[in-house]
């Protein structure tokens, strides 16, 4: 008996003892998890409106056509530079329309001179922008005095701001400008590297035999995109051999393919240069006399 109240004894004494012990610590006899300290609210920033002054927006950069590739190469347009900066303006219904029909009259004249001199087209096959042969050149000057109906007209550009509203107006003139301007400037730059023609009066009058190369060529294009449709009626035009029949038909059918159904100006001009490849002179005139209904 006495053992058992000494053991009792010592084991209140060391209960005791734990308990100061753990006062002295200034720990609790049942250790708790400890809040997380109260974190204080980020303040709101201020409304730059408010203390930052009024917001000053960058200047909107102006339309232009002049785009480098990445040799530093002016970029070529798929069309000339009048009809390229108009779709970079915002044009109202009735300017668009417009527009449209000046630019239809004049594709009209255009077509009517070329569909009439298929001799010259002829020789103009495979013409590229800026690439021309001596004998091309010598074709579209001939070809160019046959423009008269045109030149009463007037420059394109002119035609063009006359049926648009003052900004619009302004704005096309200022495209055009800009991208003449730096064709002009390339072009002396070019033929100083190559030793060709150095004023900017030969790199000018270069420019504007070119520029009409490029819209005979979309001439043939457009009567190529009306016709390309009717590959039937253009092998029966050219009296096409059964041999070249297939042919042609192989070359159609893999640029149908190619081009999903949707050829672009681009494509439909490869696709008819290859067309011509495969036939003689003679088809050659039947398939343009074909495509100008001559």
């Amino acid at each position: 008996m006495r053992n058992q109240a000494r053991v009792g004894v010592a084991m209140g004494v060391m209960g005791v003892m734990g308990v100061m012990a753990g006062v002295a610590s200034g720990q609790p006899e049942t250790a708790r998890p400890t809040p997380p300290p109260a974190t204080a609210e980020a303040p709101t920033p201020a409304d730059p409106g408010v203390l930052g002054g009024p917001r000053i927006e960058a200047p909107a950069k102006p339309a232009t056509l002049v785009e480098r590739d990445f040799g530093g190469s002016m970029k070529t347009l798929e069309t000339s530079p009048e009809e390229a900066a108009l779709g970079l303006l915002a044009l109202s219904d009735e300017e668009r329309a417009a527009t449209r029909t000046v630019l239809d009259e004049r594709a009209a004249l255009l077509d009517a001179v070329v569909g009439g001199n298929l001799g010259v087209l002829l020789r103009l096959q495979g013409i590229k922008d800026g690439a021309a042969t001596p004998d091309q050149r010598a074709a579209m000057v001939e070809l160019a005095g046959k423009l008269g109906g045109l030149r009463a007209r007037g420059r394109l550009v002119d035609e063009l701001a006359g049926v648009l509203g003052g900004e619009n107006a302004a704005a096309l003139r200022r495209i055009v400008e800009e991208h003449r301007v730096q064709a002009v400037k390339d072009g002396l730059e070019a033929a100083r590297k190559a030793g060709g023609p150095k004023t900017r009066g030969q790199i000018g009058a270069k420019l504007t035999l070119d520029a009409l190369g490029s819209e005979i060529r979309r001439s043939y294009d457009r009567r190529a995109a009306q016709g390309g449709d009717q590959l039937d009626a253009a092998i029966a035009a050219v009296e096409a051999t059964p041999e070249q029949e297939g042919r042609l038909r192989a070359i159609a059918l893999a640029s149908f393919e190619k081009s999903l159904g949707k050829p672009t100006p681009a494509q439909r001009r490869e696709v008819f240069t290859k067309l011509m490849t495969e036939l003689d002179a003679r088809q050659k005139m039947l398939l343009l006399k074909h495509l100008y209904g001559g």
